[in-house]
């Protein structure tokens, strides 16, 4: 198996065999170590409905971590709605799995929209890429929602003048204003910095979206 592609489906909020007493999949059931060692895509973008809570996240990065699917080339993890405010668990086990070595061949990272995106899991993330075990990646989006952005910010800015993401072609970091998300414009400034001293040079599309408060 090479490409596996849940986008659009409820595998993970629907119970097997319907009814209230069937069980939900569990995430880590299609990534246990070694079972897809030629799988190079892997789409989790559930449908709206049947959004991936952040222990299903946590299970998926888990099993990636110790060479679930060390071909994987195309990562693409669903949206986590608004509403439904998971831990950071998720996102912080995605991290040590990108920092594990056994996603080396990673070219593609997408996650857009998890509001289980804390101050602390995009710092834990940020650190993750400036490890450079990830260094292949040619797409990453990212989207915050809550908390202190500037961790992550700057752990981004040091991957890139690191050049931990000197293949980088497509580069979309955004931050979705909210009375509980603050994003320190130094910071901000520091990544302007890196990505202007030509640590990306492949670098072709950015989408950079925040919002500072006035002091």
């Amino acid at each position: 198996l090479e490409e596996l592609d849940l986008s659009g489906t409820s595998v993970f909020g629907e119970p097997i065999g319907g009814g209230l007493g069937g069980v939900q999949v569990p995430a880590a059931f299609l990534t246990v170590p070694g079972r897809f060692a030629k799988l190079r895509r892997l789409d989790l973008g559930a449908s709206f409905f049947s959004p991936m809570c952040s222990s299903q996240l946590a299970a998926f990065a888990t099993a990636l971590g110790v060479e679930g699917a060390p071909s994987l080339q195309e990562f693409i993890i669903p949206d986590m709605p608004w509403g439904l405010q998971g831990t950071a668990e998720g996102v912080i086990a995605l991290a040590t799995a990108l920092s594990s070595g056994h996603l080396s061949q990673l070219k593609c990272l997408k996650m857009p929209s998890r509001s289980e995106m804390t101050g602390e899991a995009f710092a834990s993330l940020g650190r993750s890429l400036a490890t450079g075990q990830v260094s292949r990646l040619q797409t990453l989006d990212i989207g915050m929602h809550r908390g202190d952005a500037e961790e992550g910010v700057r752990a981004l800015a040091s991957a890139i003048r690191g050049g931990c993401l000197s293949l980088l072609v497509s580069f979309s970091l955004k931050f979705v204003s909210s009375d509980s998300m603050t994003i320190n414009g130094n910071a901000m400034a520091a990544l302007g910095v890196a990505l202007g001293c030509g640590g990306c040079l492949s670098l072709q599309e950015i989408d950079l979206d925040w919002g500072e408060r006035e002091l």
